[in-house]
């Protein structure tokens, strides 16, 4: 390119295709609704102004500079964070152990949790997971599937042991840099098959889904939306 000379428009990550073609479909998400979902990931609601993604096939990544408006850091600093952004919310939690309090023969609970050999679990702060051995490895991911999954009292996360554990997931959360990608509204067509490359969290006032479109998630991945649903 000559010196001097414009750079060409970076292509807008949106196809052609109207929205208002798809808004009979769509929930009316009060503005004061997304602001306060949005605290819970500490994000301003004007994140929110970006375009709708309609109707296109494509690969969606941290790697393309087209989706940079579109993907936010998170910066986990608590437990509650990593609960309500990769895990289950502890409320929802509540609700959860509430209704179903019953073990099973081989000692599984319910749902994701598992019994925990808490005698294994290392007390101390800052443990270096890799010099652990194998039943101390094995407690630490059991303990910290259930911290996030489970409901967690707070006697419970300030014991020492538990205490240990949630330090240790917020350290490996952090070194992970994990993501938000944020946009008003989801709309995949027919034809159309979307890719979303290791991004942790996605949050959509809607997600509408049109006859064989396809969402594909690599990793990890949770979906925070307000409405979800599907059209033959």
């Amino acid at each position: 390119m000559a010196k001097g000379a414009r750079k060409p428009p970076r292509k807008k990550p949106t196809s052609t295709h109207e929205l208002a073609s798809h808004e009979k479909y769509l929930a009316k998400v009060p503005r004061e609704v997304t602001r306060r979902q949005l605290r819970a990931y500490r994000l301003s609601d004007s994140v929110m102004d970006v375009v709708s993604i309609v109707c296109i096939a494509d690969e969606i990544s941290n790697k393309f500079a087209k989706w940079r408006d579109f993907i936010h850091p998170l910066d986990p600093v608590s437990l509650d964070d990593l609960k309500n952004w990769f895990g289950v919310p502890n409320e929802a939690a509540r609700r959860q152990l509430n209704e179903t309090r019953t073990m099973s023969a081989n000692g599984q609970m319910w749902g994701r949790l598992t019994r925990v050999r808490v005698k294994n679990l290392p007390t101390q702060r800052n443990f270096d997971f890799t010099r652990l051995d194998s039943e101390q490895r094995l407690a630490v991911r059991q303990m910290a599937n259930n911290l996030l999954y489970g409901y967690v009292d707070a006697e419970e996360a300030r014991r020492p042991q538990t205490a240990a554990v949630i330090s240790y997931m917020l350290d490996q959360s952090r070194a992970l840099h994990p993501k938000v990608f944020v946009a008003p509204n989801l709309i995949v067509c027919p034809d159309d098959h979307i890719v979303f490359d290791h991004i942790p969290v996605l949050y959509f006032n809607n997600i509408l889904v049109y006859g064989e479109g396809q969402i594909t998630t690599r990793g990890h991945t949770k979906i925070d939306a307000v409405q979800i649903r599907h059209v033959d």
